[in-house]
C-alpha cells in the first residue's frame, strides 16, 4: 500500500512537472523514474517484468482506442520518456539509461494479414543495453493477440532479426523468431532462435535455443505448414572459412519441435554442424560406427583447422574432409555421404585419409570445404 502511494505522490510531481499528462501515463513516467541512475549492468527479471507488463498495457489503452503511433510517441515524449541517446562514446558504455523508452515503429512487413506489428523497446542498462518487443495486434479490434521477446525470462536485451507468424488455425498460431543480444562492440553477440504457439491467452514455448551467429549475414525464418526453417550465418571453423551459413528445421508436432533435414547445406558446413550437436542428436545423421566415434570425440569446446578435401569412391561416394585440432595437433577425418543436403550423413571418422580419394587443393580456394552435394 505504501508503495502505491509513493507512485501516486511522484505521479503527482510528474503531472505538476510535465503539465496535463493523463494520469496512467503520470504513473507510468514514476515507475520508469524510479531505475533513473541504476548503476548495475542490467535491470533485474523482476524489474524488467514489472515495468515491461504495465508499459504494455499502457500501449494497449491507446492502441484500442485508435490513437496513432505518432500520437503516442507524443505522449512519451512530453512525459519525458524518451532518451535523446549517447552523446559520447563514454556515454555509450558507462551511463545508464534504465528508465527510457524508444519511440513505438510500426512494422509492416513482419504480421501476416489481419494483424499489425509494432516495435517497442525499453532500455535495461548501458545504452546497447536495449530489449525490443514486438507487439501483435487484431486489425479489426485493435486488441493485442501475442506479444514476442527473445527470451522466456529475462537476463539481457535483444533486438529482433527476423520473425514469422503463421496464420490462425484450430491449434492456434505458431511464432518464430531470431533474436541477437544487444551489444555496441562486436558481430558476435549471440543469437536465440525462438519458437512459441499462442491460442487465445495461453502462450506455450517450444524452442529457445541459442546459436553462434555472424550479424553480418541475414538471419531469416519460414513457416510453412507445420515445418519452420531458420537461417542464418555462424562460424566455421577457422580463418580459412570465416563464417559459413546455417540451417536449422523443425516440424512441429503439438507442443514439441523436430529438428528435420538438412542440418547443413554443405559438406563442410555438415562436419561443423554434427560436432555441434549433442551425441542423440548425431545419431540421426550417423551410422552407428559414426555415432560411437561421436560420443569419443568431444569436440564442442575444441577449435580446429580445415586441412584438406578429397572425393571418394564407393558405394555410396562421399567426401573426405580433413581437420587439425587446435590443441592437441591431431587430424581427423571425416567421411560424409550424400546426393542431396537432405541425405548427407556421416559415415566414419578416421585418423587417416582413406587410399584412392582424388584431394581438392583449398590452398588458393576454400570453396570446396563448403561445397553442396552434387546428384
Amino acid at each position: 500500500m505504501r508503495a502505491r502511494s509513493t507512485a501516486l505522490v511522484l505521479a503527482s510531481i510528474c503531472i505538476s512537472a510535465l503539465g496535463a499528462i493523463a494520469p496512467d501515463t503520470g504513473l507510468l513516467a514514476a515507475h520508469l523514474g524510479r531505475f533513473r541512475g541504476h548503476q548495475d549492468h542490467e535491470i533485474s527479471a523482476p524489474e524488467y517484468r514489472s515495468i515491461h507488463e504495465e508499459y504494455l498495457a499502457w500501449i494497449d489503452t491507446r492502441i484500442k482506442k485508435g490513437a496513432s503511433l505518432a500520437s503516442v510517441n507524443a505522449e512519451l515524449e512530453t512525459a519525458g520518456l524518451l532518451s535523446n541517446g549517447a552523446e559520447s562514446s563514454d556515454e555509450m558504455f558507462n551511463k545508464s539509461f534504465t528508465g527510457y523508452v524508444s519511440k513505438l515503429e510500426e512494422q509492416p512487413g513482419l504480421a501476416p494479414a489481419g494483424l499489425r506489428a509494432i516495435s517497442v523497446g525499453m532500455y535495461t542498462g548501458v545504452y546497447c543495453n536495449f530489449d525490443q518487443t514486438i507487439v501483435l495486434y487484431d486489425r479489426a479490434t485493435s486488441s493485442r493477440v501475442a506479444y514476442v521477446n527473445a527470451q522466456q525470462s529475462f537476463q539481457h536485451g535483444y533486438l529482433l532479426r527476423a520473425l514469422a507468424v503463421s496464420p490462425e488455425g484450430p491449434g492456434g498460431r505458431v511464432i518464430a523468431s531470431i533474436w541477437v543480444a544487444s551489444n555496441c562492440s562486436s558481430n558476435w553477440n549471440g543469437d536465440i532462435l525462438r519458437l512459441e504457439k499462442i491460442r487465445g491467452s495461453s502462450r506455450v514455448n517450444i524452442l529457445e535455443r541459442p546459436v553462434d551467429a555472424f550479424g553480418g549475414i541475414e538471419a531469416k525464418v519460414s513457416i510453412v505448414g507445420e515445418v519452420v526453417t531458420f537461417r542464418w550465418g555462424t562460424s566455421a571453423g577457422d580463418t580459412v572459412v570465416l563464417s559459413r551459413d546455417a540451417i536449422a528445421r523443425y516440424r512441429l508436432s503439438g507442443p514439441t519441435a523436430v529438428r528435420i533435414a538438412p542440418i547443413a547445406e554443405s559438406f563442410g558446413a555438415f562436419v561443423d554442424e554434427w560436432l555441434k550437436l549433442d551425441d542423440q542428436q548425431a545419431a540421426r545423421w550417423s551410422t552407428p560406427e559414426a555415432a560411437i566415434a561421436h560420443r569419443k570425440l568431444d569436440a564442442h569446446n575444441q577449435i580446429f583447422e580445415w586441412q584438406s578435401v578429397a572425393d571418394c569412391p564407393g558405394s555410396p561416394p562421399f567426401r573426405e574432409i580433413t581437420v587439425e585440432w587446435s590443441d592437441s595437433k591431431k587430424k581427423t577425418v571425416f567421411a560424409v555421404s550424400g546426393s542431396r543436403v537432405e541425405d548427407l550423413r556421416m559415415l566414419a571418422i578416421r585418423d587417416r585419409p582413406s587410399v584412392g580419394c582424388r584431394e581438392i587443393d583449398i590452398s588458393g580456394d576454400a570453396s570446396a570445404l563448403m561445397a553442396q552435394p552434387k546428384r
